[in-house]
């Protein structure tokens, strides 16, 4: 597991403190919930493109990628993952170490 650290004035973390508190929640929960929920939020219905990872091509579009680009006989493969999916995906993800004591070692 990664850390992520985040810089932020004395007020504000006292204030999400109370806000966790309020909540009956650990800050760390309460920061990785508005994380999701802010990812979801900000990114929902942008144009945002991410690129695939070498591992998320299927070996036909491994080998499609390697043929000349101007080739007439190469299809077109998308280097792009579906933005909606994946944001869902890591939404879900991140709620998920909150949520789920379980996942976290699942994803050790």
């Amino acid at each position: 597991m990664k850390k992520i650290t985040l810089e932020v004035t004395d007020d504000i973390y006292n204030d999400l403190a109370r806000v966790a508190k309020a909540d009956r929640r650990r800050l760390n929960d309460l920061v990785i919930i508005i994380l999701a929920e802010g990812l979801n939020w900000e990114y929902k219905d942008s144009n945002l493109y991410i690129d695939r990872l070498d591992s998320e091509f299927t070996p036909d579009e491994k080998k499609e990628l390697k043929k000349n680009p101007w080739s007439s006989n190469r299809q077109y493969v998308n280097p792009y993952l579906d933005t909606d999916k994946f944001l869902k995906i890591l939404c879900n993800n991140l709620k998920q170490l909150v949520y789920d004591d379980s996942f976290k070692e699942k994803t050790k």
